[in-house]
């Protein structure tokens, strides 16, 4: 799935792109990224709930068993 091509407004597309780079590239994090988030809109409180669900989610399908 493409989120970037999601219509949604600004600040939902600042979690959205801020979660992915948590779940594809966590070790590149900066305190940069954090503040991007914060600047859209969102509280530490939400960012944390963004990041536990994506988490969540990756957890579920990696455990999923591959279909040849």
């Amino acid at each position: 799935m493409n989120f970037e091509a999601a219509a949604v407004e600004p600040k939902v597309m600042a979690l959205f792109k801020f979660v992915a780079k948590v779940s594809r590239q966590p070790a590149d994090i900066v305190r940069e990224d954090f503040d991007t988030v914060r600047e859209a809109g969102w509280s530490n409180e939400e960012i944390t709930e963004g990041v536990l669900v994506a988490s969540l989610y990756a957890c579920a399908n990696a455990s999923q068993p591959q279909s040849a």
